[in-house]
């Protein structure tokens, strides 16, 4: 599982952002909230994560704060 991502914010969209982490893109849905939280791309941010495992698909949910 992955807990959280810590890296450069690369670009937000209207239901999802990207997080470079070492090089590595992680993409991952979020509500206007968070997406608002976590400030301009290129800055650093901190996103705490949950992921959701079904039959057909596997997603990244990411929240602003950890008790989000």
């Amino acid at each position: 599982m992955i807990a959280h991502l810590r890296g450069l914010l690369v670009s937000t969209g209207s239901d999802s952002a990207v997080v470079d982490v070492g090089g590595v893109g992680y993409v991952f849905g979020a509500s206007a909230r968070t997406l608002s939280a976590l400030g301009p791309t290129g800055e650093a941010v901190t996103v705490h994560t949950e992921m959701l495992v079904g039959e057909e698909f596997i997603r990244l949910v990411g929240f602003a704060s950890e008790a989000e």
